[in-house]
């Protein structure tokens, strides 16, 4: 048959089986590295969601100021507007 002894073909054989088991441990650490791996792009598209919404709301509070801004101006214009009005009007009034 073949020239190996049987106690060589033993060994060899157990070594296989050694390489076997390693292969199969780092097979299970691929795995959990996977999933972790998933749990990992999972949060980094809920931080990613999260600092877009804070984008927005910081733009909706840069805005307000512009906006308190702009209602004064123009209650302002309209109290201008309305002294100039009553001006005129007391003028024609006591003519």
């Amino acid at each position: 048959m073949n020239d190996i002894p049987i106690a060589q073909m033993k060994e060899q054989i157990k070594t296989l089986f050694e390489t076997v088991k390693k292969q199969d441990g780092i097979v299970a650490n691929l795995n959990e590295l996977t999933v972790e791996i998933k749990g990992l792009a999972l949060e980094v598209k809920n931080l990613k969601e999260n600092v877009l919404e804070l984008k927005v709301n910081l733009n909706e509070l840069k805005e307000k100021p512009l906006k308190r801004y702009e209602l004064i101006v123009s209650q302002v214009l309209i109290f201008i507007i309305g002294v100039i009005l009553s001006c005129v009007v007391m003028k024609i009034n006591l003519k």
